[in-house]
């Protein structure tokens, strides 16, 4: 019954404290959600806010890739994928990172590995 009485609409990981979901505290929440509950909706709706409105750590954006691979994992529906799939491909940090020093770079424009220019 924890889960039923610590979680509000979304995922969070304190009701008092924290008001918005986050990434990191999703992914637990909802890996906790699919073990123990059968309603699949309420990390669905949790996943499409943080997807809607990442929070600032650069590698917490990353957990909403796994968010989205756990709910096709567990429902074996592809439109959440479908729909968010640039920002998802934005999220994995693979368009930021600067060829010559292998690090994350946000201060350049964006290029896909095929050279393509994404913006």
């Amino acid at each position: 019954d924890t889960i039923k009485y610590t979680s509000l609409d979304t995922f969070t990981d304190s009701n008092v404290r924290e008001r918005t979901p986050y990434e990191a505290d999703g992914f637990l929440a909802s890996l906790s959600f699919w073990a123990l509950r059968s309603e699949r909706a309420w990390p669905r709706h949790s996943t499409q806010f943080v997807l809607n409105n990442p929070t600032w750590p650069t590698e917490w954006k990353q957990y909403a890739v796994m968010l989205v691979h756990g709910h096709y994992m567990q429902t074996g529906d592809a439109s959440l994928a479908d729909a968010n799939f640039m920002r998802l491909v934005n999220q994995t940090m693979f368009p930021y990172i600067d060829a010559a020093s292998g690090l994350v770079n946000f201060t350049r424009t964006r290029v896909a590995s095929m050279g393509t220019c994404l913006f």
